[in-house]
């Protein structure tokens, strides 16, 4: 009852998310599709799928007779979305035959050779353009001529299909493994998200003690936590400008990541995810040192978007609803986030741990969204999340891809990168293809003008995480070193300290020698 009061109507529910996690049905967000009175508060749903390609690019009708045929035949790609009369929403499947493949497929006009910025600004418009409802929710792209002399491929596709995995899943999935690539049964989209490997680490008795108190404090005072001086959001409840910015980052060989893993020891239990998650939290820090030094101690409040799937799921044949879900994060303090590179990144392991297991609100949300569905308020739901998002820092995203070349009819996939229309100020979605690593940072222009200012900082934090925990533990080894009396100096100052021992070790047996003959010598003569 409290949600629908008229002062603050989402605010106790914002707070009540704070530490805790939150799963959705997909279907949930058509409403933004389906309702033209939320748009006010919710952009359109729409999230893309940026496939770089080799030269020469495919054709359009050969794109329509593969990849597209290949795509439709995803169960949840030739789905409508409608009202139900229990005020939900349910999926109607409908023949992939009879999709109009003009509609779904389509060459952008171009009179000359798009940059980079040009490129990302028309992924931010057309993705901040609503899809027609009375189709299956996506579309295709294919804008042909880029400076850098490739192609890109972008797939549109309404949130309401699924949630970011599954998707990139379904689209990696249709297409093909490159010649050379591997001798594989099967499509890349028929991978899973590993299960966590140590499963979830121990919460000692105080932490969950601390836990309840920060949740009940949250309740009671909703905006406890927030952080006035946070230069990475607007204020709360604002209409967010549009079209964002974008900005896509240098790759990150994903042979470091596995470095850094394996420098913390083989027992550490260390997710690709917490990686990704330090070196957000580097990138973040390092903008706003660069950018608003006076805001440098800011509290940094992340929202994590997370599958609850099961670990292996095959998107050919699984026809349930797919659950968006996401938990709050708290970021480490600056001092930490700059400290010893160990101990941050155990600090960042343990709060995904705790966080991934905290308190689940999925079950409120699903038996509150359909009352307010049945008393015409669905834009209490979208500024409950508008409000829950501009009251976190940042969001982001970590999406597994396949860790072999794959082609779209005949051109080779040279970077994967995924786009989230969101209402998140600061939003980060990372994507692994073929043993490489790439971001995208997506911003409110009113918060961060240029995407790119915060893009660039994230191949050096991962570079600089690696870089401090081999320094780290060099610094170790030699200190143990010393501990146990060998020599600290390096091998070449070594090898002759060690001759010059060698030789005063002669010139004293020698002499010892010399001392003993002459001793031997006196003793005859006497």
């Amino acid at each position: 009852r409290g949600i629908l009061t008229p002062a603050d109507e989402v605010a106790p529910l914002n707070a009540a998310f704070r530490g805790r996690r939150l799963s959705i049905n997909s279907e949930w967000l058509c409403i933004p599709t389906l309702h033209k009175g939320v748009q006010d508060v919710w952009p359109p749903s729409v999230m893309a799928a940026l496939l770089e390609l080799e030269a020469p690019a495919p054709s359009v009708d050969a794109l329509r007779a593969g990849f597209l045929a290949r795509l439709a035949a995803v169960p949840r790609f030739h789905l409508l979305v409608r009202e139900t009369a229990g005020h939900t929403y349910e999926t109607n499947p409908v023949d992939p035959a009879t999709m109009d493949p003009e509609y779904h497929c389509r060459r952008v006009a171009q009179e000359r050779a798009w940059t980079e910025a040009e490129l990302l600004e028309h992924v931010a418009t057309v993705c901040d353009t609503q899809l027609d409802p009375a189709r299956p929710l996506w579309r295709l792209e294919l804008v042909e001529r880029l400076e850098s002399g490739r192609s890109m491929l972008l797939v549109l596709m309404d949130h309401s299909i699924g949630d970011a995995a599954y998707c990139m899943s379904a689209v990696l999935g249709a297409a093909a493994w490159a010649p050379g690539a591997a001798d594989r049964e099967g499509l890349p989209g028929l991978m899973s998200i590993p299960p966590r490997r140590g499963g979830p680490e121990p919460v000692s008795a105080r932490a969950l003690v601390w836990g309840a108190v920060r949740g009940a404090a949250a309740i009671f005072l909703p905006f406890f936590f927030n952080d006035s001086r946070n230069p990475l959001r607007r204020a709360s409840m604002q209409r967010i400008a549009r079209p964002l910015s974008i900005a896509r980052s240098a790759p990150v060989p994903m042979s470091d990541i596995k470095a850094i893993a394996r420098a913390l020891g083989p027992d550490a239990h260390f997710s690709v995810n917490d990686i990704v998650t330090a070196a957000i939290a580097r990138m973040v820090r390092a903008y706003i040192d660069e950018h608003h030094p006076a805001s440098r101690d800011t509290a940094l409040y992340a929202m994590v978007t997370s599958s609850r799937r099961a670990a292996q799921v095959d998107v050919w044949t699984d026809e349930r609803g797919i659950h968006i879900g996401c938990y709050s994060l708290a970021l480490p303090s600056r001092d930490v986030t700059r400290g010893p590179a160990a101990a941050f990144l155990r600090t960042v392991r343990r709060a995904n741990n705790v966080a991934r297991h905290a308190p689940d609100l999925t079950a409120l949300c699903s038996r509150i969204m359909p009352v307010l569905k049945a008393r015409g308020r669905e834009d209490l739901i979208f500024r409950f999340a508008s409000d829950s998002s501009s009251h976190h820092t940042v969001r982001f995203s970590n999406i597994p891809g396949p860790t072999l070349p794959i082609e779209v009819d005949g051109a080779r996939v040279t970077r994967v990168n995924a786009f989230v229309n969101t209402l998140a100020d600061t939003f980060f979605v990372a994507c692994s293809y073929n043993g490489a690593l790439a971001l995208t940072a997506i911003t409110e222009r009113s918060v961060v003008p240029h995407a790119s200012a915060i893009a660039k900082h994230f191949a050096p934090a991962v570079a600089s995480l690696l870089a401090d925990l081999r320094a780290e533990d060099e610094h170790k080894q030699r200190t143990t070193r010393s501990e146990q009396g060998a020599p600290t100096t390096p091998s070449m100052e070594g090898s002759a300290g060690r001759g010059y021992a060698l030789l005063v070790l002669i010139l004293a047996l020698v002499a010892i020698a010399a001392a003993v003959l002459a001793a031997t010598a006196a003793a005859s003569s006497t």
